[in-house]
């Protein structure tokens, strides 16, 4: 009797893994794959020889082998960077072109600055 109790109690527990397994593990359906942009553009907001243009481009050699196209570097300083947020704003939501910028361009900024050419919840997602 006690062979027949462990045997259903193994039975159980590998089947329960497997239902898990299958319910949460494996998909049932064909995905679309996200599409990657042939190349990448990161607006900075310094100009050239600055430390964010020395961070950008340190990306841009890491993210070089994933884009076919490559990884351009586009410094748009001045404005205290809303040069590069207006860019930023202007290009095509493709996921092709990020902004690489300090914080105060979506934090202090809609306070300290009574027109903003661009409204950082709705444009800084």
């Amino acid at each position: 009797m006690a062979s027949t109790t462990s045997a259903r109690r193994v039975f159980l527990q590998h089947s329960a893994t497997w239902v898990t397994a299958v319910g949460l593990g494996l998909p049932l359906t064909a995905r679309a794959q996200p599409t990657v942009p042939n190349s990448l553009r990161i607006l900075c907001t310094a100009p050239g020889g600055s430390i964010p243009d020395i961070v950008a481009r340190r990306y841009s050699e890491h993210l070089g082998s994933r884009y076919a196209g490559g990884v351009i570097v586009d410094n748009r300083g001045g404005a205290a960077g809303r040069i590069a947020v207006a860019a930023l704003k202007q290009a095509a939501p493709d996921g092709a072109t990020v902004l690489l910028a300090q914080g105060a361009v979506a934090t202090v900024y809609p306070y300290l600055y009574d027109k903003l050419a661009y409204d950082p919840i709705a444009d800084l997602k």
